[in-house]
């Protein structure tokens, strides 16, 4: 067995979640999904300029944060930036200042079949490949002197070592001086990242990014606890800046201010419904948006975790399931086995939070073969 399907399948038995990039190795009834996802969201629509949110709904262990790793490796495949982002108690979607610094910072990319993270880091690689950067730079971006700052370090322009340094820090949204800039010999750097900008900078990254050929910015929000509820399902304040957050980007992308971006949220179930009695306008927002979709189906703006399997039914998920973990082992005279392994947990396993808890069991049962 390779290495890699035996760390794998030690991670899943432990945990029930594959290690990063390891998820299609486990995937079934998906491909259908993804596939429409990658060619009519992230290629036609994101790739052509627009800009939208999805939010994927399930309860804990239905598959919410597989479904992003999927997605992630799509999307990395397709040469465009990803940032994944866990909610959570130090990191909440209220604060668009920390989001998009955490953006800036944990940015990913693939470029000639190496990763490279942070936006500094990816700038540089990119430049690596031009002859010429002039005219790829928007001096009129919403943030000119973000976009500067990046023309600057995709062109290597850089007036001191110190100056470098600080350029980097300015784009992983640092708070540097006017005093610093101008000891260091950088001109026309200023308005570092703040409450107030934080949407122009992601909307100057993603429209510089696509003049470079990234074809778009994916941002990846993973909901795995309830960090924004009060006490007894309280509508708090986080909440509603929260939604008010999300009722803005979707604004953005509706009206063109924001281009080639999508950020997809992957939550609890009522994660959505607290949102929108926060926040009376996200609701019409996303009504109407399904209203215009015409149909309930994939090109919904909201989705169950349930409704882009194929198999929708846990009998039947457990089979292809079982079927899967045959072939890993090499093993195919162990389906039935498998099989039964899945059905019992089925029998012990209330609601639609089976799956993590079949994944850790058939993964334990793999390994015993190994």
């Amino acid at each position: 067995m390779r290495d890699d399907v035996y760390e794998a399948l030690e991670r899943l038995a432990e945990s029930g979640l594959p290690p990063p990039g390891a998820a299609k190795l486990f995937d079934v009834g998906t491909s259908d999904y993804l596939d429409f996802f990658q060619r009519e969201i992230l290629d036609e629509f994101i790739g052509g300029g627009g800009a939208t949110c999805r939010i994927f709904e399930g309860t804990y262990g239905a598959g919410k944060t597989h479904l992003l790793q999927l997605i992630e490796r799509r999307a990395l495949d397709q040469g465009m930036l990803v940032a994944r982002t866990e909610l959570s108690q130090s990191l909440q979607l209220d604060d668009w200042r920390m989001i998009t610094r955490y953006v800036l910072e944990h940015c990913e990319a693939e470029i000639g079949g190496e990763r490279y993270r942070s936006l500094p880091r990816i700038l540089e690689r990119l430049g690596q490949d031009l002859t010429s950067s002039d005219g790829l730079i928007d001096s009129a971006a919403p943030h000119p002197a973000f976009a500067r700052a990046m023309h600057m370090v995709l062109a290597g322009d850089y007036p001191s070592k110190a100056g470098r340094e600080l350029i980097h820090r300015f784009l992983l949204g640092e708070r540097i001086t006017q005093t610093s800039f101008k000891a260091a010999g950088v001109t026309r750097i200023k308005n570092p990242l703040s409450k107030k900008n934080a949407e122009m900078i992601l909307q100057t990254l993603s429209a510089q990014l696509h003049r470079l050929g990234v074809p778009g910015v994916v941002l990846l929000f993973d909901e795995n606890e309830k960090t924004l509820q009060g006490a007894s399902g309280r509508v708090t304040k986080k909440m509603t800046m929260t939604a008010n957050a999300m009722r803005r980007l979707i604004d953005a992308g509706a009206t063109g201010r924001i281009s080639h971006l999508i950020a997809i949220f992957a939550v609890l179930p009522d994660f959505l419904e607290r949102a929108m009695q926060a926040y009376e306008a996200l609701g019409q927002r996303i009504g109407r948006a399904v209203r215009l979709t015409g149909h309930p189906g994939w090109r919904s703006p909201v989705l169950s975790i349930e409704d882009i399997n194929r198999h929708s039914e846990p009998e039947e998920f457990v089979r292809a399931l079982a079927v899967r973990f045959g072939d890993l082992v090499d093993r195919r005279e162990r389906e039935q086995e498998f099989e039964s392994i899945g059905l019992e947990v089925l029998q012990t396993t209330a609601g639609s939070d089976y799956r993590r808890k079949l994944i850790k069991r058939m993964a334990a049962a793999a390994l015993e073969d190994i």
